[in-house]
């Protein structure tokens, strides 16, 4: 079972800001809350293959996640794959500059394991709470740099 949400944002910054932005995951410390840490398992530059390890607490529940950069594309494109011990995710951040900024395509995809593929829809809506509560505060610090 495979559970997707999309989510669409505008942003007042320029589309290389945003994903010069993304690409670091370890960023993802300044804007979700439930995020405990990031920490880089290799060293070199922020390019495809690039890995990080994720520490979260999750509906009281510490999870791990090992996340891969599959894709940068600056101005475009940043693209992510992981796991945890209940889904393999893809996240995908797609970026198109408009006038005055650019707007943030999100797009995440999980393919259940587990217990939790017996509930694909809690699953789907607990995610898209969780994104609708985190997502808007990466954009307003893209923001609040860009000013």
């Amino acid at each position: 079972m495979t559970v997707r949400i999309r989510r669409d944002y505008r942003i007042g910054c320029s589309a290389d800001e945003v994903t010069q932005f993304l690409v670091d995951h370890r960023n993802e410390l300044r804007w979700n809350h439930e995020m405990e840490s990031v920490e880089r398992l290799d060293d070199g530059p922020l390019a495809p293959g690039a890995r990080f390890l994720d520490t979260a607490r999750v509906g009281g529940r510490r999870i791990r996640v090992t996340l891969v950069l599959l894709d940068h594309q600056p101005g475009r494109l940043v693209r992510f794959s992981g796991d945890t011990s209940t889904m393999d995710l893809r996240t995908t951040y797609a970026v198109r500059p408009v006038e005055g900024g650019a707007v943030l395509d999100f797009a995440f995809e999980a393919t259940l394991r587990g217990a939790a593929r017996l509930a694909p829809f809690v699953v789907r809506r607990l995610m898209e709470r969780r994104f609708d509560r985190i997502l808007p505060s990466a954009c307003r610090i893209l923001e609040e740099q860009a000013a």
